[in-house]
């Protein structure tokens, strides 16, 4: 069983289920990994509880079964640094349609193959940044990571934020005959769907565009 040390809500979670989990499986340890600010805690209360424990100064000393896979992600961080610049290139391409989403229905789905193809990408980006972060908050370098990834994520949103206005400016008639235009955009007609919803919730302003009838069809 692995327990990591940077969330005080899990970490209390997790003892009290290995609590009424260990007595039943007594070749089950606890394996307290890195020097996270929850440590002590939680070897206080592994102490507190009798709990069989492991600690492992080093991430290199613990058993690969118990490490994250990143690998399965990406192979090296290099590899991941040509998939952030990938995606940052992506990002550029896509405020390249500034004004012309709406213009027909080619062009729609073309802007939705990509936004699907950066939102996959940005997600594994994440993930990689995030888990090499928690390995060890010690290694400033993964650290810098994560923050290398924020700021080129905040900068794709910035560069992406005509999407929803524009979206929002093609009538459902027109938006009809797109997807019978393109069957192929019925993938992503549930994407516009929440996209249009979201922005309902989150701006005034946006939400006038809609009509009743248009919240409505939206919902269903």
């Amino acid at each position: 069983m692995l327990l990591l040390c940077d969330c005080s809500i899990c970490s209390k979670v997790f003892v009290e289920i290995g609590k009424k989990i260990l007595p039943s499986r007594p070749d089950w340890r606890w394996v307290i990994c890195g020097e996270g600010p929850e440590r002590p805690r939680l070897e206080n209360m592994i102490w507190r509880y009798n709990m069989d424990s492991k600690t492992y100064e080093n991430r290199n000393d613990i058993p690969l079964e118990h490490r994250w896979a990143t690998e399965d992600l990406y192979p090296s961080d290099e590899s991941w640094e040509q998939e952030l610049q990938h995606m940052i290139a992506q990002g550029k391409e896509m405020a390249g349609y500034i004004g012309i989403i709406g213009r027909d229905a080619k062009t729609l789905l073309a802007y939705m193959k990509l936004l699907e193809d950066v939102q996959v990408r940005s997600a594994q980006l994440s993930n990689y940044a995030q888990r090499k972060g928690d390995e060890d908050t010690r290694v400033a370098a993964y650290q810098a990571m994560v923050s290398k990834f924020s700021a080129a994520f905040v900068e794709l949103n910035t560069a992406t934020s005509f999407e929803t206005p524009e979206i929002m400016a093609i009538s459902d008639e027109v938006l009809d005959g797109f997807y019978a235009a393109y069957p192929a955009l019925e993938r992503y007609r549930r994407t516009v769907a929440e996209e249009l919803l979201e922005a309902i919730g989150e701006n005034e302003l946006a939400a006038a565009y809609l009509t009743e009838d248009r919240r409505i069809r939206l919902l269903l």
